[in-house]
């Protein structure tokens, strides 16, 4: 009867994980580039931007500048925020150059995907797979009773916006480059492959206040942890992030995000106690995928 308690209650807890976690898939061929290493050629050059000796900056990314008149010969102080405007009054910002270093890579991927909940384009969620393995209630394997708690869902569905990627937020990334593990770019020539890879993240990161809450959808709080089961009690929780990444692909002549995956992976840990006397060690992987595209006026 105490199992059963138990397994009900990580049943429950893993129910409840599900509907947090979004990601998506990557895959590309990159080869390294470090991040002193010259650029020798725009659209020849693709591969690792060095993140061993980041140009990194504690500071927010600089805002976009004014789009420019025929007047004005200042050149802005980074070419991929030239900004042009098209028949409809719509403002573009063409990417001149790919990005050299970890802190360009993020300055430029937030500011692509932020444009997505201030702009208001078309959004469609074309992924959206959770797995749940290696779930184990003390020593006993139990992942098969809770397969049913997987899914994978690839039909394309519009969704608001605002829900990209991250629910009722105003931003879409507030990531900052301490956060990078490493990343890559890719020139297909008129688009710009970006794939970032965060650092390893433990204890009980939350959105908005964690490297992977600055650009993942993962919970504010774990106050939806808070249920009673009769005879079980819940101990503290553990999350351990890891090889989480986000892979974009940008149009070169507008700066306009036109696909997003989002890959995300966690491993969780508590204790449960049953009848204030058995305690059992709880845990389980966690991994989600969630794909977007984007369609423009």
């Amino acid at each position: 009867m105490r199992a059963k308690q138990g397994i009900l209650a990580v049943a429950a807890l893993l129910a409840a994980f599900s509907v947090f976690f979004s990601a998506g898939y990557v895959t590309g061929n990159h080869r390294g580039i470090r991040t002193s290493a010259p650029v020798e050629s725009v659209r020849q050059t693709q591969g690792d931007i060095g993140s061993t000796s980041p140009a990194v900056s504690e500071t927010e990314p600089a805002t976009d500048p004014p789009a420019s008149t025929a007047e004005s010969t200042t050149e802005p102080d980074r070419e991929t925020q030239d900004v042009q405007t098209t028949e409809n009054s719509r403002t573009l910002h063409p990417v001149q150059e790919i990005p050299q270093n970890v802190q360009e890579a993020v300055d430029l991927f937030n500011d692509t995907v932020n444009r997505v909940k201030s702009e208001q384009p078309k959004v469609y969620m074309t992924r959206d797979t959770l797995q749940i393995s290696d779930v184990l209630f003390g020593k006993k394997d139990i992942t098969s009773a809770l397969s049913r708690l997987n899914r994978d869902d690839r039909s394309r569905k519009e969704i608001l916006p605002v829900e990209f990627p991250v629910g009722g937020e105003s931003w879409s990334s507030r990531l900052k480059a301490e956060a990078v593990q490493s990343a890559a770019c890719t020139d297909g020539g008129d688009t710009l492959t970006l794939r970032i890879v965060l650092k390893p993240e433990s204890g009980v990161p939350l959105r908005g206040q964690s490297n992977h809450g600055s650009c993942f959808s993962i919970p504010t709080n774990f106050d939806f942890l808070n249920f009673d089961i009769p005879g079980v009690k819940l101990g503290d929780l553990t999350l351990t992030y890891s090889d989480c990444s986000i892979e974009c692909v940008i149009d070169r002549s507008s700066g306009d995000l036109i696909r997003a995956d989002y890959h995300i992976q966690a491993h969780g840990s508590m204790q449960i106690t049953l009848a204030a006397i058995l305690k059992k060690d709880c845990s389980a992987v966690i991994t989600g995928d969630t794909s977007y595209e984007i369609e423009w006026p």
